[in-house]
């Protein structure tokens, strides 16, 4: 399963606070895909482009996926969260409510950043990993505790 795949199963479930989910209209198109990789220290990975592709950033009440021209409330562009980035070739893509900020090395390897400590932890192999193990599968415990699994799983995600 891919992260797209698995973010459509979980926006047509339940499992999301429905008020605090906000979606765009539209992804964005090849040339603003090719625009941003020529600004970032590298080309984005074809799994953060089909993301992009699909929705030019999107909140998700438990995770936002930053935006290349996105006007999504809660979401950030991507270009402007660069700062954050805990190594010269990985790229700040996400965060959540609670203060990490999640990026995506070179090798497609996905970080965490403890937003205030500062703390950098391996979490997926890459951003399909991420999306569909940790977020929304079978590692979520590891993501947002037990109830969050349960939770999941009672919607039949993860």
């Amino acid at each position: 399963m891919t992260s797209v795949e698995i973010i459509e199963q979980v926006l047509a479930s339940d499992v999301l606070t429905k008020a605090l989910v906000h979606t765009p209209t539209s992804g964005v198109d090849d040339d603003d895909l090719e625009q941003l990789s020529a600004r970032l220290n590298r080309p984005l990975s074809s799994m953060h482009k089909n993301i992009l592709g699909k929705w030019d950033g999107i909140n998700l009440d438990v995770i936002r996926i930053y935006g290349v021209n996105s006007n999504v409330p809660g979401v950030k562009k991507i270009i402007s969260s660069q700062s954050f980035s805990p190594a010269s070739d990985a790229i700040v893509f996400a965060d959540d409510p609670s203060g990490f900020i999640y990026s995506e090395a070179r090798d497609g390897v996905i970080f965490s950043i403890d937003s205030a400590s500062g703390e950098v932890i391996e979490k997926a192999l890459d951003i399909d990993d991420f999306f569909t193990r940790v977020v929304f599968g079978r590692d979520a415990d590891e993501f947002l505790g037990d109830q969050w699994l349960k939770e999941l799983k009672a919607t039949g995600i993860g």
